[in-house]
């Protein structure tokens, strides 16, 4: 399968009729973008959607990349959707590619999707990011961790936001990281100086790619 061109397709999974693109090959990556937006190339540039990510990605891996229930090109037929069906959408297609615990991503509403997924089917998935779960920030905060802003002193570590939307109001912001969430955090430290950002794209895939080959 070529690594520059997605090949658009579908599949039956969970009562409806999923699209995805399908891009690169090798260990399965299942991209899941933010609301609001989908995988066509009008997206391409905004950063809840992957569009202007597939190329990149599918150097290194399969990436699955659906239009999510009601976005782009998969219909949803009616009624509420919940996290909890996103989800049990994104397990059924997984299911239905027989993709093997696939690598999973996910922006914004994608990441709570994410998030909710591994809670409701562990099973089906092989690593996510579960530090929104465990700290209750916001993705914007994780991904402006820096050493230099982390207390890691005390048995609870502290993150100190140096900007963050109550600032002006001379608000402060911490983000605490109990024990479980320094064991998901801690492998990412090692290696990066004070004023790096621990969750730098270039950082993210090199990480990934270790971890898979391990």
């Amino acid at each position: 399968m070529s690594t520059t061109s997605p090949q658009g397709q579908r599949v039956h999974a969970n009562g409806i009729d999923i699209h995805y693109l399908d891009q690169g090959e090798g260990e399965p990556l299942v991209l899941l973008h933010g609301g609001m937006v989908s995988t066509n190339l009008i997206w391409a540039g905004v950063p809840v959607a992957y569009a202007s990510s597939m190329d990149k990605l599918a150097e290194h891996f399969r990436v699955i990349a659906p239009d999510t229930r009601g976005c782009g090109r998969t219909v949803h037929p009616g009624g509420p959707v919940s996290f909890d069906l996103l989800a049990d959408d994104v397990a059924a297609m997984i299911a239905a590619l027989g993709l093997e615990r696939p690598l999973i991503a996910g922006f914004s509403e994608g990441a709570i999707t994410a998030t909710v997924l591994g809670i409701r089917h562990p099973a089906a998935v092989r690593a996510i990011v579960q530090l929104l779960r465990l700290t209750g920030s916001r993705p914007s905060e994780l991904l402006s961790i820096r050493p230099c802003d982390l207390d890691r002193s005390g048995e609870t570590w502290a993150f100190t936001l140096p900007d963050h939307k109550t600032a002006w109001k001379g608000k402060s912001r911490v983000v605490h990281f109990g024990p479980e969430a320094q064991g998901v955090l801690a492998p990412w430290l090692e290696g990066v100086g004070p004023d790096e950002f621990v969750f730098s794209p270039k950082r993210s895939l090199s990480f990934s790619m270790t971890c898979s080959h391990s």
